[in-house]
Parts: C-alpha cells; structure tokens; sequence
C-alpha cells in the first residue's frame, strides 16, 4: 500500500501579508535592475508562487529603488514593457534611481522614465553623458521631490549640461560630485544654472587643483555638511591662500591634506580627518585651521596619517570644548601616533588636556595581548580610563561616561601562553579585570575584537559589552 502524505506548508506561507512583506523588502540586497534579467529583486521573488506574487506586485516599496542600464539592443518594446510595469508598481510612491547614462538609451526608454520624473527623490547619474542626456537640459524639466543628486565620473565639460537638466528641483538640499581634474581656466561652476544655495549636505571628489572645489564650495552658501574625498590634490601656486568662510558648516570630513588650508569653519562641531597613508599630512596646517576656525569642535575622529604629530597636546590645546574623540588606527603598522596622543590627553603637566571629554573611541588592529611592544600603550589607555572616570564631584573636568574598542585580535597567541610570559599575561588579565570593575561601576564600556584567543586564560574576559 502506497502510503499517503500530507502537504507540506511551510511555515512561512501561513504569515499574514504585512509580514511577508517587511521580510521581501529586507530581503532585497539593494537596488534592483529594472530592466535585467528576471532573476533579480522583486522580478524573481513574484516568481515564486501566486500568493507572494500577489504581495510583491501591490507593494510599491518593493519597485521604488532601482538601477537602470540598456542591456537589450533592439528590444525596446520588451524594455518600454518592463519598465512600464515596475513604474506602475511604485504608485505615487519616492523613487530612488541609478541611471547608467553612458548607455545609449533608445527614446522611448527616456520616455518612459521621465514621465515619472515627479516621483524621483534621489538620483545617482553615472557615467559619461551622451548628446541623448546633455539635450534634456534644455527641456524645462521639473522635478519636485528631488532631494539628493549624485553625478559620478561625468567630465566636466559635460558636467553644466547634467547639472542644468535639474535647475527646477525646489526641495534639492544634497548634492555629490565625482570629477577627474578639471581644467581650472575652462571650468566655471558659476555659470551653470543650478540651485547651488539650496545645497546643505555636499559629497565633493574633485581631483587635481583646488581651485575647482574651492569654486563650488563659493556658490554653496547654505552648506552645512561637507565630505572631501578627494585624495590627490595638486598645489595652487599660492602658498598661503585667503581661506573660504564656510559660516553655518557644522560637520566636516577631509580626505585632502591640503584641503584645510582654503577653509575657515567658524561653527564647525564636527570633524573627520581620514587621510590616505601615502598622502603626506601637515599638523601646521591643522593647527591654523583650529586657530582660524575656533574652538567650538565637539567631535574629532582622527584617522592613520603617514606623518608624526609631534606635539599633540598644542592641537587639543585648540579644541578645549571636544567631548568625542575617536581614533581609527586600524590597519596601521606603527602605532607611534597613537601612543603619543594616548601620552598627551594622559599627562597633566600643563592641565588636564581636553577636559571635557566624555566619549572616548578607539579602533586598532589589536589590544591586550601581553605583547611587549604593545604594554605601554595598553596601559596609557588604562591610566586614561581611570582618571577619567574617577574624577571628584566638584572637578571642572567631565567624568569619561563612554568607552568603546574595536580591534581584529584580543587575547594571548600561542607563544604567549607558555610560562616564560606569564607576567605580562597576569598584568594584562588585571587590565581587562580593572574594565570589569568599572563597568560594574556605571561606565558604558564594549570591547568588540574580530577573533579572540578562546583557548587563553581571556576567554573568559573577552568582551565588555
């Protein structure tokens, strides 16, 4: 007798639709490709059966984030298809588009896409422009919802033409800028018909001169959040050039080592350096654009530099009212920067060095592991922690309130754990035993290391968290 068997009904099919939904959408990696093959984003999750077909078709934040390229020569009508019915799908909903604009895009594709040009709330345009794209800036286009634009590797004879398309985009507030050294005598952000005021958050990768970033940086005169990432930076023939006021800039990240130099940030409160480590770094530099800039800063986030600072206490000396500090030297072989800015904010030689902080961030590449080289530094951080956090009542001093460490390694390697180093193991464990303490005390401190030692005598003592 052939025995019988019941259906199987996987637990997932008995969720109600509105849960179903919520995990389509984790589900999806990123934007999909709105015109590629079927096997990608909501396309193949409505293949799997009629009820989740159901769901996905009529959940419009499922089709609102997309990427569009020309893959299909000479299927247009299969293309205008596609792309009319996952447009459809998105309702009145916000759009996010990555448009490959190098691709040669047949008219009715365009078409189609712009006929929704009301609903884009953020477009990323990547890709040399060809005539098909510089001739819509002449169209009048109007995009209403438009809130960030993103115009990657366009050159910048091309770039006035791309930025003029988007002149009417009332509610523009964010702006990026990808470009390879533009010609400083041929390039004249001025004259493009563009919202540069309205622009308060800007993303900046402009290499070669200075000169053209300086320019935008003129025309943003609303610009309150800005990231530099340029990396290579060639010299204007001017040493000491007269710095930019940017007067309402609150949040600053540099990737230029030259680049402090044409800046003065009046109410800056937050400030990122992240240098390459082939990039050469000047703390005069530094040091002037504190001066210049005031001492308002409440975050510092200070990266790896290829160059010692030789005297970190003059540059905190600058920035009394830091509360932040986070120093990201991960991945980085010499850590004698890092073991003298530990040294400065430690000593009280000449007062106690930033007396108001109260979040303290590391990230290295390994800690407490009874190394010798490595003690003196682990124990700096240590003697920091401590008097930062046993501070009396009526000091003028902030009480430390937040620790966190991130590193690849914590823990004892193989050779460590045999006798001869049983002393720098013991002293290490007290370390890690006098955190415990003070977490047990009130302060918020984790330790979160990538790979520990979990055959060690800190196996037991790994994370604080």
């Amino acid at each position: 007798m052939v025995p019988k068997f019941e259906p199987f009904n996987s637990p997932v099919h008995s969720l109600p639709p509105e849960i179903l939904s919520e995990i389509f959408l984790l589900s999806l990696e990123g934007p999909y490709h709105i015109l590629g093959p079927l096997h990608d984003g909501p396309w193949l999750i409505g293949r799997v059966c009629h009820r989740w077909r159901v769901i996905v078709w009529g959940y419009s934040a499922l089709w609102s984030s997309f990427v569009v390229g020309w893959p299909r020569p000479r299927q247009e009508d299969t293309g205008r298809r596609l792309l009319g019915e996952a447009l459809r799908r998105t309702g009145q909903r916000g759009l996010s588009v990555k448009i490959w604009i190098c691709d040669a895009f047949p008219d009715v594709i365009t078409e189609t896409l712009l006929q929704h040009s009301s609903q884009w709330e953020a477009v990323d345009l990547c890709g040399p422009a060809p005539n098909q794209w510089i001739q819509l800036s002449e169209l009048g286009l109007h995009f209403p919802s438009l809130r960030l634009l993103a115009v990657n590797h366009t050159s910048s004879a091309e770039l006035p033409a791309v930025l003029s398309m988007f002149k009417d985009a009332p509610n523009l507030k964010s702006l990026q800028i990808n470009l390879h050294n533009p010609h400083p005598l041929s390039f004249h952000p001025a004259a493009i018909k563009f919202p540069w005021s309205r622009i308060t958050d800007l993303k900046m990768s402009i290499e070669g001169r200075v000169g053209p970033s300086v320019e935008i940086l003129r025309l943003c005169s609303n610009l309150e959040v800005l990231e530099e990432s340029c990396g290579v930076f060639v010299p204007e023939a001017v040493t000491d050039p007269v710095p930019l006021t940017l007067r309402i800039l609150r949040s600053l990240s540099v990737g230029s080592p030259l680049f402090l130099r044409y800046i003065t940030c009046p109410a800056l409160e937050h400030l990122s350096i992240a240098i390459p480590h082939r990039l050469p770094f000047s703390e005069r530099d530094l040091s002037r654009f504190f001066v210049r800039s005031g001492s308002q800063l409440q975050t510092l986030k200070l990266g790896s530099l290829a160059q010692d600072i030789s005297d970190p206490r003059q540059l905190f000396s600058c920035i009394p009212q830091l509360r932040k500090l986070f120093l990201g030297f991960q991945g980085c072989d010499y850590y004698g920067n890092l073991t003298r800015i530990l040294t400065s904010i430690r000593s009280q030689d000449a007062g106690v060095m930033i007396p108001r902080l109260s979040v303290l961030e590391l990230s290295v590449d390994e800690i407490f592991t009874g190394k010798i080289q490595l003690e003196g530094r682990d124990e700096i951080l240590i003697g920091i922690i401590v008097e930062r956090w046993d501070v009396p009542q009526e000091s003028r001093v902030t009480r430390l309130n937040q620790v966190r460490i991130s590193c690849e390694f914590m823990g004892f390697t193989d050779y460590m754990v045999t006798q001869q180093y049983e002393a720098a193991r013991n002293r290490t464990l007290a370390r890690v035993d006098r955190l415990k303490l003070f977490k047990t005390e009130g302060l918020d401190i984790s330790i979160i290391a990538k790979q520990t030692n979990i055959e060690g005598p800190l196996e037991d003592h790994v994370l604080l968290a």
